[in-house]
């Protein structure tokens, strides 16, 4: 039998305010508790004299933005905490551990998402910049995001199958490499090179490191990460 016009809400346990302060209470002391214990396993020495000054801070991140499942993970639990506390401490972090880090958070709206964000966009900056040089050399009097967009895409796609060729910089080498001393100086000192054969390799490495970035971060984050421009197209079907 259906009873018409039953109120589901009568169905549903009452919320308890005070019940559910008191779980989030003893969610946070156990937090907390194994926080300490690993601490002191697992820090020794200097470390362990120094994580002292930072454990509040530790705590008020991981207690903020830590995955709920690393109060019964005590392995991820280590790794989040050393981690940060090398963030904390200004030791150099690598961009794998930012990304391991932030696969331990539940949130995407902290500092390490900006750190993993900021990279990102310096490794987009330098693939948008050649690819926009390119496009120069190609002839094309007009730069829409879509051209642009389109070399990225050949960039990319030449990296994965390892014939990515060397460009950028390596014109300008091609053009003074038969020029003096003396203009090769100037060229090194207006590129900030210390030495003219550096202007041949570090294009090719720059581009190289930074499609390296932006494909393992968008493979290995959940982040809004898009290494394209904003498609001019796009953007004039949305005014329309």
């Amino acid at each position: 039998m259906i009873i018409q016009g039953l109120n589901m809400d009568m169905l549903m346990p009452p919320y308890d305010e005070e019940k559910e302060r008191q779980k989030e209470e003893k969610r946070r002391e156990k937090l907390k508790s194994d926080m300490e214990e690993i601490i002191c396993e697992k820090f020794s020495d200097k470390d362990l004299g120094e994580i002292q000054r930072y454990k509040s801070e530790i705590f008020d991140y991981l207690d903020c933005n830590g995955n709920f499942e690393l109060i019964n993970d005590a392995s991820k639990l280590e790794i989040f905490i050393k981690i940060y506390y090398k963030i904390l401490s200004k030791k150099d972090v690598t961009l794998s551990e930012y990304v391991l880090l932030q696969s331990l958070s539940r949130t995407s709206n902290n500092e390490v998402a900006e750190e993993i964000q900021r990279q990102y966009k310096e490794a987009k900056d330098i693939v948008i910049s050649v690819a926009t040089k390119k496009c120069v050399e190609q002839g094309e009097t007009i730069l829409e995001e879509d051209s642009i967009n389109k070399i990225v895409d050949e960039f990319i796609e030449q990296y994965k199958n390892g014939n990515l060729e060397e460009i950028g910089f390596n014109s300008i080498y091609e053009k003074y490499k038969d020029k003096s001393d003396e203009a090769k100086a100037l060229i090194c000192k207006t590129l900030g090179f210390t030495s003219f054969e550096e202007i041949k390799s570090e294009s090719n490495n720059l581009l190289i490191n930074a499609i390296a970035t932006i494909i393992y971060l968008e493979s290995n984050t959940d982040l809004d990460l898009n290494s394209h421009l904003k498609s001019t197209k796009l953007r004039l079907q949305q005014v329309n």
